[in-house]
């Protein structure tokens, strides 16, 4: 077994042989880092629309398909169309579709998607947001397993690299995103 000091060791090592393609520097703390914030949320709300482009370009060339619906209210019948084109991974040869999905609590992602998915035919896990306790948290985890989609929102999107962040916690588990075959975010 390997040692996380070994592991790290093998990382700089490898990271030694290449001299990057910049040099790394530290940034400067912002005096005032709440005015700092709000700055960014101003130059972002001016530049939304070639950002979200930036990050549909980005988001591609790393393999993800990127969707946009125009309210919530519209995000379960996009998964139900998106469950219908998916092939279920043990399945692939036979086409079937994917109906199983597991999502993030409804206060993590901002509205309830169970009734929507539901009605779309799919059967539906929703992560427990109270004070789960380990068994919670295991059923959770194999049910993440079993399913074919997991549903989740995004804490951030960096739009330089088509990524997206996901912050976890209660009622928003990492495997939600992990487990499953295909991820919605």
């Amino acid at each position: 077994m390997t040692t996380r000091v070994e592991f790290l060791g093998r990382v700089r090592g490898e990271m030694r042989k290449t001299a990057g393609l910049f040099p790394a520097t530290v940034s400067e703390r912002p005096f005032d880092p709440g005015e700092a914030t709000l700055a960014i949320r101003r130059e972002m709300a001016e530049r939304w629309p070639q950002g979200l482009e930036r990050f549909k370009t980005e988001f591609e060339k790393v393999g993800g398909e990127f969707y946009r619906v125009a309210v919530m209210e519209d995000v379960p019948a996009l998964i139900g169309r998106i469950a219908a084109q998916r092939p279920i991974a043990e399945m692939k040869r036979n086409g079937c579709p994917a109906t199983r999905v597991v999502a993030w609590d409804a206060a993590a992602l901002g509205a309830d998607l169970t009734p929507g998915l539901t009605a779309e035919g799919l059967e539906v896990v929703v992560a427990a947001a109270g004070h789960e306790d380990e068994e919670a948290r295991m059923k959770h985890r194999i049910a993440a397993a079993e399913a074919q989609i997991g549903v989740t929102g995004a804490d951030f999107a960096l739009a330089e690299t088509g990524t997206l962040i996901l912050l976890s916690g209660r009622g928003r588990p990492r495997a939600t995103s992990l487990l499953p075959d295909y991820h919605v975010a």
